[in-house]
């Protein structure tokens, strides 16, 4: 469902409803400027303005707390088990903590969200984290807490028509 809520365009699954909040954002209407275009997210930038587009996405959807990673295009999963959190080096979450927003930055990767019974996994998916292991690394935290998956929700992500595979990555997969 596409939506828009204080000028910040977002798409949000209809079909997750309930316990978990997903959103995408675009990267407009923030507070950046050129080359960011306002919105921007990606806080290991240059962008000074980065951190305001955060306090302003938690101000409209009332979020007590972002936590995003240093993406690396790994298979790691970081288990959220306390509010307290310093940054890691990952890609992926997984947490039954309330009240934290996980945060996945993507430009041609995709952001999935496996949602079981009671936990949330949130994974920046590229090709070398899915290479690697990342979603079924998610599957396994989930059977190691008796956890039910319910649920996978795959974000927006590059086309077909803007990124070309080569025949070397499509015969290693």
């Amino acid at each position: 469902m596409l939506g828009s809520y204080k000028g910040i365009m977002y798409i949000k699954p209809s079909s997750l409803e309930g316990r978990f909040l997903s959103l995408t954002t675009s990267r407009y209407s923030g507070c950046s400027t050129l080359p960011y275009n306002t919105l921007n997210l990606g806080y290991f930038t240059d962008d000074l303005l980065c951190h305001k587009n955060y306090d302003l996405i938690k101000e409209i959807f009332k979020l007590k707390k972002i936590i995003i990673s240093k993406q690396i295009h790994s298979s790691k999963i970081i288990n959220i088990k306390t509010y307290s959190y310093q940054l890691e080096e990952g890609d992926g979450f997984f947490t039954n903590l309330p009240d934290i927003f996980t945060g996945i930055q993507t430009a041609d990767c995709f952001n999935v969200q496996v949602v079981g019974e009671n936990y949330l996994a949130n994974l920046h998916c590229g090709w070398r984290s899915i290479f690697l292991g990342i979603i079924e690394n998610a599957l396994e935290l989930f059977y190691k807490v008796n956890d039910t998956v319910l649920k996978v929700v795959i974000g927006p992500g590059i086309c077909e028509y803007c990124y070309e595979v080569g025949g070397e990555l499509i015969e290693s997969f």
